[in-house]
């Protein structure tokens, strides 16, 4: 018996999202490795766990995002950086970016969002205990059908992309991710 391969009519929209892999972020046109941005992530001091997702954009495909839990020791040492209703204010994600800069991150993989988790937030898992990627991204950053960055909760710190003054270029000679 000679099986027919089966044949699927799909939109091209339709195959952009099932060709998108967890383990990669596209922003822009270039791709962003989470897992590597994740190890990066692992080595600041301040974080007890943290997970990169890709959250839709309108302007530039999708953003880096970060959802994170900062460790005990942390909120208590530097309190500056938390408000007074004790969630961090906006420079905390001045404080990632700047920090993974230091750790020789290019520009293009630096997280615009970030979603400091309170005590009491549960990621969602698998039985395996594998993050579960699109219910984080439903939970902790919903959006409209439009995908604007504008309807995100308050607790999300946005990075406003003008502040990105080389992120538009993406020429051959921005892939060695040469900084200034």
């Amino acid at each position: 018996m000679h099986l027919r391969p089966y044949r699927v009519n799909i939109s091209s929209f339709q195959r952009r999202v099932i060709l998108t892999s967890p383990t990669v972020v596209r922003s822009r046109t270039l791709k962003v490795g989470t897992l590597e941005l994740e190890d990066k992530l692992s080595e600041l001091p301040y974080l007890a766990e943290a997970y990169v997702v890709a959250v839709p954009d309108m302007e530039i495909l999708h953003r880096v995002a970060v959802i994170a839990r900062l460790k005990p020791s942390f909120k208590e040492e530097d309190a500056n950086i938390l408000g007074p209703d004790g969630n961090p204010a906006s420079n905390m994600l001045f404080k990632v970016r700047r920090d993974l800069t230091e750790l020789k991150v290019a520009q293009y993989k630096l997280p615009t969002l970030l979603r400091i988790l309170k005590d009491d937030d549960v990621i969602p898992r698998t039985t395996t205990d594998k993050v579960i990627r699109k219910k984080v991204i439903q939970t902790f950053f919903p959006q409209s059908a439009d995908c604007k960055v504008e309807d995100l909760p308050k607790e999300v710190l946005v990075w406003d992309l003008k502040n990105d003054k080389n992120a538009e270029s993406t020429g051959l000679w921005d892939w060695a991710a040469a900084q200034d």
